[in-house]
């Protein structure tokens, strides 16, 4: 028998705390209800645990994603409900108006009718939306019914270049230099004083005199008596310049956040002069041809690519189309027409810019006569196009005659513009060389930054970022507004009010024969599943009047109006197409859904055999480790009386 060491003690204390540890486990696993709670519990088993969790949450997400496809597909499906009910009521009133028991004042009633139904499907399709998204593609739609924005008309404290673009009032620079001190700029009023007598003595004279020299056949000369004012301000956004419009005079904006002055001297960054070169074609074009061409109004009476695109032609826009050189163009030519076939695609304002710039190009090369690529030659073009929409002929006419028929419209031209132009943007890629493929510039298409009007290198892509909404455009003091147009007919009236009888006349079949026929305008994606690539995707559809062919029906004789039934049953059959598609597609989804929620049901229940305790067999663990901790508790304490016997020896 021994003193110093109890060893039955220590054994017993030793058994205790193991028991104690896993009573503590046991506590902690029916306390948090897993049985994993850390790595070292099962460190396969968290690993694979982790991985289901992912799964199920990335399921669970796609379940809701899915569900918002359906509700997105409902809410067009709905649309096209409302626009199937309208062609029917179209349709009715077409074989009323069909009787010859009608007066023509009954047929006039009729289609003052068909003409607000007509109006109701431009503003379903404008107007439908989703989360904030359009549901269609309305950019056919007849009319807008949402204000453009409009700028101030106070042309007050600013410089006028009137007449021949010289005389001028100074403008108080106090109210600009405050603005750009605010934002750490130093600017001197004497310094901005100057610099607006280069604008108005050297730099918008030899703008203005270029466009002339380049565009002599159109109207365009009579920017010599252009009134313009220059307005300096800064802000801290990506506009560089604007220009907007009373209707009777402009005004130029000029972003001093691109300007610098150093010892008194201000310079403009190229890509300022750029997109002063720009916004100042905007204003010849909207004071020489057409109102549609500031870019307000131009989404009724021509397409953005056309607007936008012809004032980068001569601006230079090469820089804008740095994804097309640096990253389309090595993968060949069908990376490329794919690029090119976004030009029409206007849920993305920044088509208009580049493709629409190449595509602009395009035509006035195509209308030019073709050969080698150069800026007299797209210049030509161009100019003959202007020309024609000025003496009245819609815009798809000007392409038909101007092209010798290559194109019998619009619509033919926008159809194979990505297939046609593939090899005329890789040689105007090497004609422009370093500069900005200005048609204006004084070197034609290669020339260098030197001049006024070329710039852009690699490291200057993606900067210019124009903004359409601060253009305005009214019809004021009396100023001739017309509005060409890129339908295939038009009423022929030239911008002095002079009919054309040969403008009256319809051009062309291909928009025709589109028209009452599905058009798709793109995909929407929706994630369906955990992983990447696991999507589903849908079409997109164009939907307007115009689309659906029923845009121009007339019902003033009983043979019109048999064509406006055909029209009509055509339209419906369109819609009828389309909402067939949804409710495929709302089918599919729920399918779909369904699916997601049964296999995220069992990827559940598999990580909850491997993360989450088993109530019952835990107890039965913790009700023995209990008994023997209890045991062991009572074990130690007999031990430690073991040695009160050692005492009666030493008695």
């Amino acid at each position: 028998m021994i003193i110093k060491h109890n060893l039955t003690a220590v054994n017993a204390n030793r058994n205790l705390n193991l028991v104690v540890g896993k009573q503590a486990k046991n506590t902690e696993k029916l306390s948090s209800g897993y049985k994993i709670n850390r790595a070292a519990d099962n460190a396969a088993g968290l690993s694979i645990s982790e991985k289901m969790r992912r799964q199920v949450r990335g399921l669970t997400q796609a379940s809701l994603n899915v569900q918002d496809g359906i509700s997105y597909v409902q809410s067009a499906e709905g649309a096209l409900h409302e626009v199937h009910d309208i062609l029917q009521r179209g349709n009715e009133l077409a074989v009323k108006a069909a009787n010859d028991t009608n007066m023509s004042g009954d047929r006039d009633a009729i289609f003052a009718e068909i003409e607000q139904l007509n109006k109701e499907i431009d503003r379903i399709a404008r107007d439908t939306q989703f989360n904030e998204m359009d549901v269609f593609d309305s950019s056919n739609a007849s009319f807008s019914s949402r204000s453009p924005r409009r700028i101030s008309d106070d042309f007050s404290d600013i410089i006028f270049l009137d007449a021949d673009y010289m005389s001028y009032e100074m403008q108080n620079f106090k109210d600009a230099i405050a603005q750009a001190n605010g934002a750490g700029l130093v600017f001197t009023q004497a310094g901005l004083a100057d610099f607006a007598e280069k604008i108005r003595d050297t730099y918008m004279p030899t703008l203005l005199g270029d466009i002339v020299s380049k565009l002599p056949n159109s109207a365009v000369p009579t920017v010599s008596g252009l009134q313009i004012s220059l307005n300096m301000y800064y802000k801290n956004d990506s506009t560089l310049a604007y220009v907007s419009s009373n209707g009777v005079s402009f005004q130029l904006g000029v972003n001093m956040k691109y300007l610098k002055e150093n010892g008194g001297n201000i310079a403009m960054s190229d890509d300022l002069a750029t997109t002063i070169a720009h916004e100042m074609t905007h204003a010849v074009m909207f004071d020489a041809v057409t109102n549609g061409m500031l870019g307000v109004y131009g989404a009724d009476s021509f397409p953005s690519w056309f607007v936008e695109g012809t004032a980068q032609a001569v601006g230079g826009a090469m820089n804008y189309c740095g994804d097309l050189i640096y990253n389309v163009m090595p993968k060949g030519d069908a990376a490329i027409s794919k690029w090119l076939s976004r030009v029409t695609d206007t849920s993305d304002s920044y088509n208009a810019y580049a493709q629409g710039y190449i595509a602009s190009m395009y035509l006035g090369y195509a209308a030019g006569g073709g050969g080698a690529v150069t800026a007299d030659t797209i210049a030509r073009g161009l100019d003959s196009i202007l020309k024609d929409i000025e003496d009245g002929y819609s815009l798809g006419q000007a392409i038909s005659r101007r092209t010798n028929g290559k194109y019998e419209d619009l619509a033919d031209f926008e159809d194979s513009f990505s297939k046609d132009a593939v090899g005329f943007a890789k040689d105007l890629v090497t004609a422009v060389g370093a500069g900005t493929g200005s048609i204006v510039s004084p070197n034609g298409l290669s020339g260098t930054k030197a001049s006024l009007l070329q710039g852009g290198t690699k490291n200057n892509y993606f900067i210019l970022n124009v903004d359409q909404s601060d253009h305005f455009v009214n019809n004021l003091g009396g100023k001739n507004t017309y509005t060409g147009g890129g339908a295939t007919t038009t009423n022929g009236v030239d911008r002095d009010g002079n009919t054309n009888a040969d403008a009256e006349k319809k051009w062309g079949s291909s928009s025709d024969s589109k028209r009452g026929t599905v058009q798709r305008s793109g995909s929407l994606f929706v994630q369906a599943g955990a992983e990447a690539g696991q999507h589903i995707y849908f079409s997109s559809f164009k939907l307007s009047a115009n689309d659906l062919g029923v845009a121009d029906v007339k019902v003033d004789s009983a043979e019109s109006a048999g064509k406006a039934i055909d029209k009509y049953k055509r339209a419906i059959l369109c819609v009828s197409t389309m909402r067939s598609e949804y409710g495929a597609v709302q089918n599919r989804l729920e399918h779909t859904r369904n699916n997601l929620d049964n296999i995220t049901e069992n990827t559940q229940s598999a990580e909850s055999l491997i993360r989450d305790t088993d109530v019952a067999e835990e107890m039965l663990e913790y009700s023995v480790n209990n008994i023997l901790a209890q045991a062991g508790t009572s074990m130690l304490s007999q031990a430690n009386q073991s040695t009160q016997s050692m005492l009666q020896l030493l008695q």
